[in-house]
């Protein structure tokens, strides 16, 4: 028998109350076609019914009976002849049943609906209930066929049923009627359909996944007493093992996190590789439901692993595609291979953290956290309503000042199957609101969500069952673009900003020698003299390429008490991405930036970057290690008359016979403000210092003759700034290599701030 068509996105005409309301139904005929293979799977499931009493459901009829007659006309392409046949045996006996519903069914297909109808209702008649049910099959199918009749078709399969509680056919084609009429009512009807269709033969066509992709609404009620009836089939069926997955989707829903992970557990076994993502995130959940979040966080980045492996992402992509950017949509959209979206996924989340150095992401955890209480607080009440889906609705409720720039799709195209309402979105996004409350207008309740000065109206519209964003120009309202561009977490740690620079050197085999150096000013009452300073570097896709772990240590550094720490990793040349912390207690000494290192010229003049700071006392244990006594200055900030302790290596100065390497080194500080600019003299005089009338510059001139005649010259002094006003300045080191007349320089930004007294 054939399903009632799949639902569509097509529109019925319109019909004229005439037409309507004409009984019986006058139809044109549809020419048909005399030999054709189209008609051929109908109607050679048809002549199996043929004969009265005919033979029992799906056996072979016997050679010489009616049915089997005409089945092989049917084979044959002869349709006339087999419509003639069963005219004639119907002519001679009206009382042949099955033959009446095969040729209802060859009416059926033919396009000859009034006759079709016509042999359908004749057989809806008789004593027989199996024939009976055919017969309202039969009519169901028909009326399926027709505009605005889908509540007319469903009817008669009801009927079927009602002749026959167990057949499955009717079950179906009732689901899918259901579905046709495209509203919440039509996808409540196939709900209870398919739930009994499954409960009778899970295995009945595509009945299964119907309800499990297309029922979005489904209830505690309906998961239970599925999953009942599902355990024996599971139990003889063992070829349908990943179902044992959607079980354990269900015990999760149910709140049953002990069982889903056992029922995830016997999947390891019975199929090691099917469905491993979504097992790997719904283990994930479930850890996280019971308050382990390194479990969470293990089983996440293995159905990450997974995915990777077999480039399906789409259960990753559905919930966590409700913090994307638009411009994270577009980019997304455009990746071609399981590579790039790997990389895309690395790159989401550790951006998002706010501690990319450790295992733990915090953002990761918090988006979860804010997707279950949103999956149960804040679900559609209707799913599947037109309401719900209008983008015209949208529109009209937009007023027309913002109308061009309100977009629904921002809330309903993205994670549908979530099934959240637009508050359930906006708290994935960015949390609970500061405050809420409750307004009851003429027509419909309103929400009102408050975060800092600008505030969000949800409205419930009775009918559709659930909030809707309601645009408004009122002053303060918030801005649903902009809010929908972003998303918001609270650290749960307080922020410690860190200072922070580095500086290249010439490393073994081609490699770059990066050394950063962070700073951060040591808190009252702290009694420990170091602490851990640690460094990562990631390539452009957030790909872990090197780290180094260091010690900070207690500082005098200007005027104040610091902790300093130097990290250095040997990398290749290129772009990368670094984050550098220090393990304050109990704060967030995380700073994160993009870093470029270009590969030093072979055999030619070139310079090291600058590292810049102060002359240590004897005896004192600095971190910078270059058999100098300079103590690194990550903020780059000097007092006024404080000496600044300068190195740099120089490489490739050239060599010839009988001539020592020799070089002049030029070095002008520079400052970097606006001409005219009083906001310095005034810090100046704030501070004590504004009496004093200082340079804006100095040069600093020195030859120099390595004794060496091959290799890294270092080379240090110092820089004076007694003599400087305060203000920002910039540090232009030129070395020219005398003997080929080569220049390189290299700069470095520093600033000068008035010594206080």
């Amino acid at each position: 028998m054939n399903a009632a068509p799949v639902p569509g996105p097509w529109v019925e005409p319109p019909q004229s109350a005439e037409r309507m309301n004409a009984r019986p139904i006058k139809l044109r005929r549809i020419a048909r076609r005399r030999k054709g293979g189209w008609l051929f799977p109908a109607l050679l499931w048809a002549a199996c019914l043929l004969g009265d009493p005919g033979p029992a459901r799906g056996a072979e009829p016997p050679p010489d009976s009616l049915a089997y007659q005409a089945r092989r006309l049917v084979e044959e392409g002869h349709t006339d002849r087999a419509l003639e046949l069963l005219n004639r045996a119907l002519e001679k006996n009206p009382g042949l049943a099955r033959a009446r519903l095969q040729r209802g069914r060859l009416y059926l297909e033919l396009g000859l609906w009034n006759e079709a109808e016509r042999d359908f209702n004749q057989a809806a008649f008789s004593a027989d209930p199996l024939v009976k049910a055919e017969a309202h099959l039969g009519l169901g199918d028909l009326y399926t066929r027709l505009p605005f009749r889908k509540l007319k078709a469903a009817a008669e399969y009801r009927q079927a049923l009602q002749a026959d509680p167990e057949s499955r056919e009717a079950l179906y084609s009732l689901a899918r009627t259901g579905f046709a009429l495209r509203e919440t009512q039509g996808y409540r009807l196939a709900a209870r359909a398919l739930v009994k269709l499954i409960c009778l033969d899970p295995g009945y066509r595509d009945a299964y996944r119907l309800w499990r992709d297309k029922i979005l609404d489904q209830s505690a009620d309906e998961l239970r007493e599925t999953d009942a009836c599902l355990e024996d089939y599971l139990a003889a069926h063992p070829d349908t093992a990943l179902w044992r997955f959607d079980l354990a989707g269900d015990c999760f829903r149910l709140g049953e996190i002990g069982q889903a992970l056992e029922r995830l557990k016997s999947l390891d076994s019975l199929s090691p590789e099917k469905k491993l993502t979504e097992r790997r995130l719904l283990e994930a959940r479930c850890l996280l439901t019971q308050s382990d979040t390194l479990g969470f966080e293990l089983a996440y980045r293995q159905a990450l692993e997974a995915a990777g492996r077999s480039d399906d992402f789409a259960e990753i992509e559905l919930e966590a595609e409700t913090i994307f950017t638009p411009e994270q949509s577009e980019v997304y959209g455009k990746l071609k291979s399981a590579n790039d979206r790997s990389a895309f996924w690395r790159k989401f989340w550790l951006e998002k953290d706010p501690d990319p150095l450790t295992p733990h992401n915090e953002r990761l955890v918090t988006h979860y956290l804010r997707l279950q209480e949103a999956q149960k607080y804040y679900r559609m009440q209707f799913p599947h309503s037109l309401f719900q889906s209008s983008r015209d609705y949208h529109r009209l409720v937009s007023p027309v000042s913002i109308a061009s720039d309100y977009d629904p799709d921002l809330f309903f195209n993205r994670s549908r199957k979530l099934t959240l309402d637009q508050r359930g979105l906006f708290f994935i996004r960015h949390g609970a609101p500061d405050r809420r409350t409750h307004q009851v207008t003429w027509s419909d309740p309103m929400e009102v969500w408050y975060y800092g000065s600008v505030h969000f109206l949800f409205q419930k519209k009775f009918g559709a069952g659930d909030y809707i964003f309601m645009p408004t120009i009122t002053r303060g309202s918030g801005d649903i673009n902009k809010a929908m561009a972003g998303d918001s977490f609270n650290d749960p740690l307080p922020a410690l900003e860190l200072d922070f620079y580095s500086a290249d050197f010439r490393g073994e085999s081609d490699k770059i020698l990066a050394e950063f150096y962070q700073s951060t000013a040591v808190e009252p009452g702290t009694q420990t003299r170091s602490l851990g300073a640690e460094l990562g570097v990631f390539d452009t896709t957030w790909a872990g390429v090197a780290r180094d772990s260091a010690q900070g240590e207690r500082f005098v550094a200007g005027r104040d008490t610091l902790w300093i720490a130097a990290n250095r990793l040997e990398i290749a040349p290129g772009k990368y991405k670094f984050v550098l912390r220090l393990d304050v207690p109990d704060r967030r000494a995380v700073e994160r930036g993009e870093l470029e290192l270009r590969p030093f010229r072979e055999n030619k003049l070139d310079l090291s970057g600058i590292v810049l700071g102060s002359l240590t006392a004897g005896g004192v244990n600095s971190p910078f290690q270059k058999n100098t006594a300079l103590l690194p200055r990550p903020s780059l900030q000097f007092l006024s008359g404080e000496s600044i302790a300068v190195y740099l290596e120089i490489y490739g100065l050239s060599l010839r016979v009988n001539e020592l390497r020799s070089f002049r080194e030029r070095v002008t500080v520079s400052r970097t403000a606006e001409a005219g600019s009083s906001f310095w003299k005034s810090l100046g005089r704030l501070f004590g210092a504004g009496g004093k009338t200082g340079k804006t510059s100095l040069t600093l001139t020195f030859d120099r003759g390595p004794e060496s005649v091959q290799g890294t010259v270092p080379e240090n002094f110092t820089i004076d700034t007694a003599n400087l006003e305060p203000g920002p300045y910039r540090v232009l080191i030129e070395v020219r290599d005398n003997l080929n007349g080569l220049r390189r320089e290299r700069t470095l930004e520093v600033e000068i701030l008035p010594e206080i007294k």
